[in-house]
């Protein structure tokens, strides 16, 4: 068995109050699939997606808004300038 991922969709307009229960259980799910796929003896590893990476190929200028840790200490954007990241 592999695990594999379920998109969360939102069923019809929700409010944020009725949104969350269907969130957590999303989660859930996914997690206890994520479990049921690590516990078996023919699993060897598993890896998942990297998101809010560095892309691999950047150059001058490249505007990019990042979370806290990706290209600096804190969310914000920021600007590819003489071979380093800087916050704007």
């Amino acid at each position: 068995m592999s695990y594999t991922k379920t998109i969360f969709t939102r069923s019809g307009v929700q409010t944020d109050k009725t949104l969350l229960p269907d969130l957590i259980k999303w989660l859930n799910q996914e997690l206890t699939k994520i479990e049921v796929a690590t516990q078996r003896p023919d699993t060897r590893g598993i890896q998942f997606e990297v998101r809010y990476s560095v892309p691999t190929k950047y150059k001058e200028g490249d505007l990019y808004y990042g979370a806290a840790g990706v290209f600096g200490g804190s969310e914000g954007l920021y600007i590819r300038d003489a071979g380093n990241w800087r916050r704007l």
